[in-house]
């Protein structure tokens, strides 16, 4: 650095670059003296200082204006003896405009991530930073189809009662988790769009600039995924539950399924944000948590159980084959790989794929490839489970139709003169006592134990488990997801 240093506090960092370019020619040094004229370095707008000085600024400036900013340290740019701003090697003068040092300013997740995105050179960079834009746009799409479609299926759920049996209301709970999500994703890109259509000069209020407000939104963000994870758990132990010998006896464990979905994200949730409160300090709004090593407290679990539901999913098609086995073709066992592969967004198996890191350093069709096909995963889940377990489901399209012919049959009634409406009343099909909201028995209900073939394979015939009321057993929606949701 120069002889002298000025630990600058002035407002000229404050002024767009049109109105720092302007001043530019009514400086007017004093006669005898050499100085560095007003520049402006793509970012901040730097006042004109004496030869041979070297300018502090410090980082705080930029805390809320950039990501990744540790506001601790300070940021610098050098006037040479000769009144010209130096350039990144010391003693050159390629730029008139000069260069300004902030790495300094960089916490170490953002230092990690800019060299990672410049492995591959200036170009590979620009190339991964357009390809990350265009998929944000995806993204938003994927969520907000997401948000539309389990809001109406979460109100499909809440009015026909009919549907409230034990697997519908894990569905249903699955929904409004995937919903809570959906609404702070969008949210809070919304807010980092607003962010960014706003330059350091201008800015608004919002999520990411108000201190407090920005972190509850991520520990929202951060709960709802976890719960999201928890109930595609459930999801999968108690499909397998329903096609094993350990079929619920008595009351199913609803209050227990409750407890772990939305119970235990919560001391999840807790325990990170903890720690994030008192360890993490570099960045504000906690920029670039999820590269930080707290994070597995939540990102170890769900990835328990994403892998935990891979296995029961293994566990399912290797009950599907063997049932099939004796009278298996091609077809039938075709048809039961496909109601597994329906299975796949309910379980939360591609979120596999989203728990791994991005390969930033990579050449950039694999960070294309990865973020083209990861992202749009994660955006378009809901919406996916929404169509096959709601929009496609034969029981849901059943209730509808029930309530439509109920309704029709009621509206009929009314029409009918008095005499006529008494007569039909008489008779046995007594409209009038048609119900709308009618409570089915619980699934699997069964009246004596089903006993494990020939005492050796702990699994239960498929075929003995007889619909109830309208209900398909679980074990036979799994062979038959393809056929209703066709």
């Amino acid at each position: 650095m120069s002889s002298n240093v000025i630990v600058s506090d002035d407002q000229y960092h404050m002024l767009p670059e049109n109105q720092c370019l302007a001043l530019i020619d009514n400086f007017k040094p004093k006669e005898g003296t050499v100085w560095c004229k007003i520049a402006f370095d793509g970012e901040l707008c730097w006042p004109p200082v004496p030869a041979g000085t070297t300018v502090i600024k410090s980082c705080g400036i930029l805390h809320r204006s950039f990501p990744g900013i540790d506001p601790t340290n300070v940021f610098f740019r050098t006037c040479s003896k000769d009144g010209k701003w130096e350039s990144e090697k010391p003693g050159t003068y390629e730029n008139p405009n000069g260069w300004t040092n902030y790495s300094l300013c960089l916490s170490p997740e953002m230092d990690l991530l800019i060299k990672q995105l410049h492995a591959g050179g200036i170009d590979s960079a620009k190339a991964k930073i357009s390809i990350a834009k265009n998929v944000r746009f995806i993204e938003i799409a994927g969520f907000s189809m997401s948000f539309m479609t389990l809001l109406v299926s979460c109100l499909v759920f809440m009015f026909f009662r009919i549907l409230r049996n034990e697997r519908t209301k894990i569905h249903f709970n699955l929904f409004k988790a995937m919903l809570l999500q959906c609404s702070l994703r969008l949210l809070i890109f919304y807010d980092q769009k607003n962010l960014s259509d706003n330059n350091v000069s201008n800015m608004t209020n919002g999520i990411y600039n108000t201190p407090i407000l920005c972190e509850t939104a991520y520990i929202l963000l951060e709960y709802a995924r976890s719960t999201m994870f928890m109930w595609m758990f459930i999801e999968g132990h108690y499909l397998r539950s329903t096609l094993t010998v350990t079929i619920f006896q008595g009351n199913s464990p609803y209050r227990t399924y409750k407890l772990i979905g939305w119970g235990f994200p919560i001391i999840l949730t807790f325990g990170w944000g903890a720690l994030m409160v008192s360890h993490y300090e570099p960045a504000f709004c906690w920029w670039g948590y999820n590269s930080a090593p707290y994070f597995w407290i939540l990102e170890g679990p769900r990835l328990g159980v994403v892998v935990l539901n891979f296995f029961y999913l293994l566990r399912i098609m290797y009950i599907l084959v063997l049932k099939l086995r004796p009278n298996s073709t091609t077809a039938l066992l075709w048809k039961a790989l496909r109601a597994a592969f329906v299975l796949l967004p309910l379980l939360g198996i591609p979120n596999l794929l989203i728990i791994l890191r991005p390969p930033l350093d990579g050449p950039v069709w694999l960070f294309g490839l990865w973020a083209y096909t990861i992202h749009p995963l994660c955006a378009f889940q809901g919406f996916f489970v929404a169509i096959i377990y709601c929009f496609t489901n034969g029981e849901v399209k059943t209730a509808i139709r029930k309530v439509y012919t109920d309704r029709k049959a009621l509206r009929s009634m009314e029409l009918l003169p008095t005499s006529r409406r008494r007569d039909r009343e008489r008779g046995s099909g007594r409209v009038a006592e048609l119900s709308v909201d009618v409570e089915l028995p619980r699934i699997n209900e069964v009246d004596e134990p089903i006993e494990p073939e020939n005492g050796s394979e702990q699994v239960v015939e498929l075929q003995q488990l007889q619909p109830t009321c309208n209900d398909v057993s679980e074990s036979q929606h799994v062979i038959r997801v393809h056929e209703e949701t066709s």
